[in-house]
């Protein structure tokens, strides 16, 4: 198995993915907080807490499923895919750098 290398921007989009899949516990921290806030009790520090912990979750999340990834499977049809996309071809870097490139280009235009 080659050494598979997971791109940063790959990690923080994973992180943002995790972070809308619990907002729930978003959501909750932040009507804790603005109620603690208008209250002037400390409702708002558990508001916060939960935000921090809804972010310490989401990382934790993603670096599991980084762990996973860098992983070797059972099966063999997993492997090679990840292989393919993270290994030393890095298919997912080539896609994001290609897709920031489009961002970029789309931006000039429109600024035209």
């Amino acid at each position: 198995m080659n050494q598979r290398k997971i791109p940063f921007l790959f990690f923080v989009l994973g992180v943002m993915q995790c972070m809308i899949r619990t907002l729930f516990i978003g959501a909750l921290g932040m009507v804790f907080s603005l109620v603690g806030l208008i209250l002037r009790n400390r409702l708002s520090q558990v508001g916060i807490g939960m935000f921090g912990l809804w972010l310490l979750l989401s990382i934790l999340d993603e670096i599991r499923i980084c762990h996973t990834i860098k992983t070797t499977s059972d099966n063999p049809q997993v492997n090679e895919f990840f292989d393919k996309m993270f290994g030393e071809e890095q298919e997912m870097k080539k896609i994001l750098d290609e897709a920031t490139e489009r961002i970029i280009k789309g931006e000039k235009k429109d600024e035209k």
